[in-house]
């Protein structure tokens, strides 16, 4: 991959736009933290003058004219997310965290991982807001949310770069404020919920905004809440699961289109299995394993019990259900379940053909033919997926810890989820590292953080 100069000037140039918009990201904790009379109003405030001042003056000082293409796109959006979780870490650090610790809460919190290292009891409520804020954001993508008034002729480009696809409406604008419109509509439908089943209002709207985003990190001890409390956090995690387009079309009265989504049917075939054989094989806490199941492939990572005491089996079944994730075009991450449809159907089919070596057929998902490129597409990506998570598995295994512990959190990180068996928040500085890279890659879908070293390696 070569980048000329003018290239440079391009991806400088959309930069700078984009962190003059991410500025006003630190306004609501500002807000917060001037509501509940904290210092850190001032820390949130100076950082959305700093960056948008930074952001105004390097995009009126860099001329560069082009269009931005996918190589473009695919660093700059690599770019954003990394500066992005360095500049969001930087109010943790009010808190004496180490700079390490600081970053790993900020990429937990924007990936919506959920991994935490501090005890959310002891933490001021700007703080707590600013991570779930923070997931929130992610949920949909730094980009993203911020495309609509940004980029009005190349936002599709930046738009799948950031691991997103559905078309909603045919241009960019349209989609991003449909996509901000069902989200900020779960949201305060979630908050209400959540607010009158007994939950304090400041924890309704954290763990609304956590829930939808399937970022799991919370304001205290979940556990304690009522099982309407837990039974309306399940409803948002499958929510934030399924895939915007088939929510657009849940609010358009198609509802025959939403009980054909073949990912929202093998989703709830993966909760009710994985949910039985949790209950064979443990016994008990027949809610907690339903909670726990769809926590994992909505790769949202709450949980009721600490997971440390479980046994080998149920660890290996979460962990899969973490790969495989939720759909395509939600808030989820994993390897996401049309790709494993996609691949499961190609297997079949290859069996057919050992048979019959005349059949000449294509897979089929939901009557639609699937491109032998989009089949070699998912292959590619699955295979590079799980060869990460062996290399971060490996890289934990190597500083002594379990191979099943190790496995199960960098599946964890690099699905986004955020699960935990005990081990996340008491790594060494490089366990952290290694773990930061997975949820990087994981929330980016690969390529973007990927693209970004080959261009380093040249």
């Amino acid at each position: 991959m070569v980048f000329t100069s003018h290239d440079y000037l391009i991806i400088l140039k959309n930069f700078s736009k984009l962190l003059k918009y991410v500025s006003f990201l630190f306004i609501p904790p500002s807000i917060v933290a001037a509501i509940y009379g904290e210092r850190l109003f001032l820390v949130f405030l100076l950082e959305f003058v700093c960056l948008w001042v930074a952001g105004r003056l390097a995009e009126r000082r860099i001329k560069a004219e082009g269009e931005v293409t996918f190589r473009h796109a695919f660093v700059l959006v690599a770019v954003v997310w990394l500066c992005v979780s360095l500049l969001a870490s930087l109010p943790f650090l009010y808190l004496r965290m180490g700079f390490v610790d600081a970053l790993f809460e900020s990429v937990s919190a924007l990936t919506t991982t959920g991994f935490t290292v501090v005890n959310s009891n002891n933490i001021p409520r700007s703080i707590l807001f600013w991570r779930s804020f923070m997931q929130w954001v992610g949920g949909i993508g730094i980009v993203v949310a911020v495309l609509g008034g940004v980029f009005r002729i190349s936002g599709f480009t930046f738009y799948i770069a950031e691991a997103r696809e559905e078309r909603i409406k045919p241009n960019i604008v349209n989609t991003v404020k449909v996509i901000w419109k069902i989200y900020i509509f779960y949201t305060l439908i979630g908050a209400a919920m959540l607010y009158a089943l007994g939950m304090p209002l400041f924890d309704a709207v954290n763990h609304a905004m956590t829930a939808i985003a399937t970022g799991g990190m919370t304001t205290g001890d979940i556990s304690h809440y009522s099982t309407g409390v837990h039974v309306i956090m399940v409803l948002l995690m499958l929510t934030g699961a399924t895939s915007f387009y088939t929510h657009y079309l849940l609010f358009k009265g198609k509802l025959k289109n939403v009980l054909r989504d073949v990912q929202l049917i093998f989703m709830a075939v993966l909760i009710l299995s994985s949910f039985l054989l949790l209950t064979l094989k443990t016994n008990e806490r027949y809610f907690e394993n339903l909670f726990h199941a769809v926590s994992a492939v909505t790769c949202t990572g709450f949980s009721l019990s600490p997971l440390s005491a479980l046994g080998d089996f149920p660890k290996f079944l979460l962990i899969a259900l973490m790969l495989i994730g939720g759909a395509a075009g939600s808030t989820a991450g994993g390897i996401k379940i049309i790709r494993l449809l996609v691949i499961l159907k190609s297997i079949k089919l290859h069996l057919k053909k050992l048979i019959m070596p005349n059949l000449v057929e294509y897979p089929k998902i939901a009557g639609k033919t699937v491109e032998e490129a989009a089949v070699k597409n998912a292959c590619i990506f699955v295979f590079t997926y799980m060869l990460l998570v062996a290399l971060g598995s490996m890289a934990l295994t190597f500083m002594d810890y379990p191979l099943v512990d190790a496995l199960f959190e960098v599946a964890s990180a690099q699905g986004n989820v955020g699960l935990s068996v005990g081990i996340a928040g008491e790594l060494s500085p490089a366990g952290k590292f290694v773990l930061i890279i997975n949820m990087l890659l994981g929330r980016l879908e690969i390529w973007a953080i990927l693209t970004l070293l080959l261009l380093f390696r040249r």
